[in-house]
């Protein structure tokens, strides 16, 4: 279901994706996002995408591009540094351009105890303003 500014729409979309552990440093993912949909005003807008991790030591690489199919394609990179083994500083860049999209820049920290984990992440959104977004995750033990 969505509804946006007074616009509703129902139905079902699909995504898929594959995480490929190359080896121990290198990771490499493919994602396919809303490639079929029964919205029955608007259609959402599929996106494509392929990623890649690199693991060195406590710094964490990353990067993907995406290929959405109402606007241009764009890039994604960032980067996660890994402190005493339970604190983790994060950035990112993006290279969409669109007028009023917002800042290129994000920023993040995690922080690891025991089975949980606690994150934050700060992304400017232009005219929309400045998003706060917080995670909890329960781990299994």
């Amino acid at each position: 279901n969505e509804n946006i500014l007074g616009s509703q729409n129902t139905g079902y979309s699909e995504d898929i994706g594959i995480l490929i552990k190359v080896s121990k440093i290198f990771s490499l993912g493919f994602a396919a996002k809303n490639f079929m949909n029964s919205f029955k005003k608007d259609v959402i807008p599929s996106n494509y995408g392929i990623g890649l991790s690199l693991k060195l030591n406590k710094l964490l690489l990353l990067g993907d591009l995406n290929y959405p199919c109402d606007n241009q394609p764009h890039a994604n990179i960032g980067a996660e540094y890994e402190y005493r083994n339970n604190i983790f500083f994060r950035a990112g860049y993006n290279t969409v351009s669109e007028q009023n999209a917002g800042g290129n820049v994000t920023a993040g920290l995690g922080l690891a105890l025991k089975n949980m984990r606690f994150d934050y992440s700060y992304v400017p959104y232009g005219d929309l303003g400045i998003t706060h977004r917080f995670g909890i995750s329960i781990l299994k033990p």
